[in-house]
């Protein structure tokens, strides 16, 4: 007796079709910018419900759609800039997921950079784990690090005695601290997770500008601050001899022995006296790149001339 297969067990050539009509489908959602109209309904809207249910719409137009997959990832990065703390989180989750089958580009780095400050907690760890997930692509480390130096060499504004503070300045100060903090704190999280990141860290002048941070005189951005700088001298007998030259040897001491209570060691000398030596430590490294950038444009203008002198006798 022959044993037929059930009615609904799908030939391979209907599974074929079918998959071909879904991706028909989704080339044709996406042609109509379909992906625009789902991230402008996430950033205007607060249901997490339906952000949820957005999320799941992106993900499938990007999956299996070879024709518009760097479209749509390109798209969902904008979310993660927008001011809706449930779109930013979704955005940076749904990056996370493309990654798995896309790999990321620079466009990635700066745009996650945003989500630091914000006040969502939630939004922060997210951008945390995104720059995590980022970092294990070797042609990022050098992004990744430059645009969280970028953000902590961002001024933060200055608060001004009168008592009629201003409620936008007041909230400006306070999200460029919640930037530095977080920067801090991805920068000592990838120094343990990433142990050969701390070369690149040195020359980038990191040390300078985390060791600034603890002159904030704001306890979250010096808590954040000082775990940095212990994990940094943790993995780098290197890093903490840069450390010990704008901090001193004994607050690098108390730094390692418990970072967390750090901030009781911070007197108003030991304060100048940091800010003082990170910012010479800044300027430095700053000089020195126009000079190499100087060295770099010298170097182009000669190669150009070399080659328009042999073009000429060439003809």
């Amino acid at each position: 007796m022959i044993r037929r297969p059930p009615r609904s067990t799908l030939s391979s050539s209907s599974a074929a079709s079918d998959v071909y009509k879904r991706q028909h489908y989704k080339e044709l959602v996406c042609e109509h910018s379909g992906g625009p109209v789902v991230v402008d309904t996430m950033v205007n809207s607060k249901d997490e419900k339906l952000q949820e249910e957005a999320r799941i719409l992106l993900l499938n137009l990007g999956r299996g759609n070879p024709r518009f997959q760097v479209h749509v990832a390109e798209t969902v990065l904008t979310l993660l800039g927008c001011g809706n703390a449930v779109a930013q989180r979704m955005g940076a989750q749904s990056t996370r997921q493309y990654m798995q089958t896309l790999p990321p580009g620079f466009d990635s780095v700066v745009s996650c950079m945003p989500m630091l400050k914000s006040g969502d907690l939630q939004v922060q760890y997210e951008a945390s784990e995104l720059i995590k997930a980022l970092s294990k692509y070797a042609y990022l480390h050098e992004a990744i690090i430059e645009n969280l130096v970028k953000v902590l060499d961002i001024p933060i504004p200055v608060k001004t005695d009168s008592e009629d503070t201003d409620p936008l300045q007041e909230q400006a100060m306070r999200g460029v601290l919640r930037q530095h903090g977080a920067a801090c704190k991805v920068l000592g999280t990838l120094a343990n997770s990433h142990p050969a990141l701390m070369p690149l860290m040195i020359s980038q002048g990191v040390v300078g500008y985390v060791a600034r941070s603890l002159t904030t005189m704001d306890y979250e951005c010096i808590q954040h601050a000082s775990g940095a700088i212990a994990n940094f001298c943790s993995e780098s007998t290197e890093a903490e001899a840069v450390c010990e030259s704008v901090l001193t040897e004994p607050l690098v001491f108390s730094v390692k022995e418990d970072h967390l209570r750090f901030y009781r060691e911070l007197e108003p000398d030991m304060v100048a006296g940091i800010k003082l030596r990170a910012g010479h430590m800044i300027e430095a490294r700053k000089e020195e790149q126009l000079r190499k950038a100087e060295q770099t444009d010298a170097a182009k203008i000669d190669q150009l001339n070399e080659d328009l002198n042999t073009t000429e006798l060439g003809s």
